[in-house]
């Protein structure tokens, strides 16, 4: 399934190609004067159920103290927090696109400033109020995740997907992420909240179509 994810006057982003059939579309926006960026290398996985989710307890605050004690070497006591999820802001939205792939341009922050005021998101913020890790959904439902490298390994997106999830199902979104092949740690967790890989579906890749501006 093609997915056009966000198109203007000179913007379209295709996500869910068949990396086998890149080339072909390539050559033809190459002949009709299109600039073209293949991002590769995505594997597609897919949440069915709500019942497919691991039981709330151990993905909270409680779990995340727990795995920072794990990669510290400071006594858990004197680094225990409360650790809340909440939601993004319209001033969030820079922030968010500049770690996305096909981000830093002005007509993209306004999709994600959109899609942050009227689609469920998720966040985890530090004592400033600025996102250390973050959720965001599409218009069809698809996942998409980041933390900053420092708070990594401090179970962030467990905690992020899996209050994700329970929301998308009890609002009847269908539920999906495309990560990269090479990503096994982010598939690690994904399986591990009851998402299902697809062997039979190819590689994706997503290509972002660029007309002439003049």
């Amino acid at each position: 399934m093609i997915i056009l994810k966000y198109c203007d006057n000179y913007y379209s982003l295709l996500y869910g190609i068949p990396s086998s059939r890149c080339d072909l579309i390539k050559e033809l926006a190459s002949q009709k004067g299109l600039e073209i960026t293949e991002f590769s290398g995505f594997k597609t996985l897919f949440h069915h159920s709500p019942e497919d989710t691991v039981s709330c307890h151990g993905y909270g605050a409680d779990c995340i103290q727990y795995i920072e004690s794990l990669h510290s070497q400071t006594p858990l006591s004197t680094r225990k927090r409360q650790v809340s999820i909440s939601t993004l802001e319209d001033s969030h939205a820079e922030l968010v696109d500049s770690f996305l792939p096909y981000g830093g341009d002005i007509r993209m922050i306004a999709y994600v400033r959109a899609a942050i005021r009227h689609l469920p998101n998720t966040s985890i913020q530090d004592e400033h109020g600025c996102p250390v890790s973050w959720q965001l959904t599409s218009e069809l439902g698809e996942l998409t995740s980041y933390t900053l490298p420092k708070h990594h390994r401090l179970g962030y997106t467990i905690a992020l997907t899996r209050t994700a999830v329970l929301k998308l199902h009890s609002m009847g979104f269908p539920i999906y992420c495309n990560v990269h092949h090479k990503n096994q740690a982010a598939m690690n967790c994904l399986i591990s909240l009851g998402f299902s890989l697809c062997p039979e579906m190819q590689t994706m890749s997503a290509l972002l179509i660029c007309r002439d501006r003049k």
